[in-house]
């Protein structure tokens, strides 16, 4: 009974993987390796590249790999996504994009289980932290960027999610939280491994952030589920100097207004949240608040990634800084 319920899981559902590329040849043949090692049928996995006009050897890379390319002719990776969504043929369409390697060679077969239960519109994975990871890297899977973690607070990352939100459903595979029953915006991002029924399509007004789009669906009463058996590690900072000319680049775009990140989300988050943007500058300019707020989570939460907090928020902090007065000395 069993191996035949296996067997029906793993053939009932198809999926479209949609990655946007641009100059990826260092990372996207270990990606694309990472899926096609999947136990699950290859024949129900459709990899769409959107690539922004790549100079080296990653279209070349992932012509060996049996993905269809389509151009993205705007560059920009959130348009690539919307392009790729729109030729999807798959019962699920999967944003992955080629920085986020799923721990298990069973993912894909968790995450079309999850899919089962029909009520559920779409899902999204744990962060996991490997060993491997910089402490960068492993703060960031714990938490987000310290910006975005104190704004967003316990609505940053689906491990503390339960501290806030209404839990609705839980088993051994998935949660299922109730994003409605407290005024805090989740923080969830399409780009790492956000799974969707066929059919979707993203609204032309969040058409270039990652996480709007998601909000969108919780303000449409969409159940979204929470599939904490499914790990993926998100290799997302290398080294001090690319997470300083992360933050330099985020405060850029809030400083410009930008119609994508937190420029454009921040019409959208809570009360709270938009005051707290006001007061990130001050918080971690001044330095004893990070350290007094990582001292009481250490404490409360018992997690031992609060110990680089303090650190983190000064880095971000100075770096947005001298962003900040870099732009206004540029637009005098």
């Amino acid at each position: 009974m069993k191996n035949k319920q296996a067997f029906f899981l793993q053939n009932k559902f198809s999926f479209s993987i949609i990655t946007p590329t641009l100059n990826n040849e260092k990372e996207i043949e270990f990606f694309l390796k990472s899926i096609r090692k999947q136990k699950y049928p290859q024949d129900k996995i459709e990899i769409i590249i959107a690539d922004g006009g790549s100079k080296d050897k990653t279209l070349k890379i992932a012509g060996k790999y049996k993905t269809k390319i389509i151009h993205n002719k705007e560059v920009f990776a959130d348009i690539g996504v919307n392009e790729g969504i729109k030729k999807a043929k798959g019962d699920l369409t999967m944003i992955l994009a080629c920085d986020n390697i799923f721990k298990s060679d069973r993912a894909f077969e968790k995450i079309a289980e999850v899919f089962q239960n029909k009520k559920i519109f779409a899902a999204f994975p744990k962060h996991a932290v490997s060993n491997k990871d910089n402490f960068f890297t492993k703060y960031i899977n714990t938490f987000t960027d310290p910006a975005n973690h104190f704004v967003y607070g316990y609505a940053s990352n689906p491990r503390t999610f339960h501290e806030i939100y209404k839990t609705l459903e839980k088993n051994k595979e998935y949660t299922i939280f109730n994003f409605k029953s407290n005024s805090l915006i989740p923080m969830i991002a399409f780009a790492q491994g956000f799974t969707i029924r066929a059919g979707f399509r993203r609204s032309s007004k969040h058409a270039f952030d990652d996480t709007a789009p998601v909000i969108e669906l919780i303000d449409k009463d969409k159940t979204i589920a929470y599939v904490h058996s499914v790990d993926l590690y998100h290799y997302t900072i290398n080294n001090l100097s690319h997470f300083i000319n992360k933050q330099a680049w985020k405060t850029r775009n809030y400083l410009q207004k930008k119609n994508f990140g937190i420029s454009h989300r921040v019409t959208l988050l809570s009360n709270k949240q938009t005051e707290r943007i006001q007061i990130w500058p001050l918080y971690s300019l001044t330095i004893i608040p990070p350290f007094i707020y990582a001292l009481y989570h250490l404490v409360k939460d018992r997690e031992k990634m609060w110990i680089f907090h303090p650190i983190l928020c000064i880095i971000s902090g100075y770096s947005s800084f001298f962003t900040y007065i870099s732009f206004v000395l540029k637009n005098k």
